[in-house]
């Protein structure tokens, strides 16, 4: 048997999930079904959002491409000890400006 259930959600939220349904070709209802099915019986809800790169990094990581294409074979600075790997891996990983200079 089947029920009816209202829920109250962000117009927005419902937009983007009915635009989402749609590409891949399930009604939203068929979604919301499932993921309560699945909630049931797993007993718990995992919840995450897929990591998106920031376009900076995303533009970088297209010229690292084309450098490796070109043969460039330096991609990175050369590092002589701990201390310098720990900088350069800091200021890449915090976006740091000094990334392009040598450590």
């Amino acid at each position: 048997m089947k029920t009816a259930l209202h829920v109250k959600v962000d117009s927005t939220t419902k937009e983007e999930a009915q635009k989402i349904a749609r590409m891949i070709g399930i009604p939203l209802s068929s979604l919301v079904n499932g993921l309560l099915t699945k909630f049931v019986n797993d007993r718990g809800v995992t919840l995450y959002a897929p990591y998106q790169l920031r376009p900076e990094i995303a533009d970088e990581l297209v010229q690292i491409d084309k450098d490796i294409e070109e043969g460039r074979e330096q991609l990175s600075p050369t590092v002589t000890g701990s201390d310098e790997v720990s900088k350069y891996l800091t200021s890449v990983l915090y976006a740091d400006d000094s990334v392009h200079e040598k450590v």
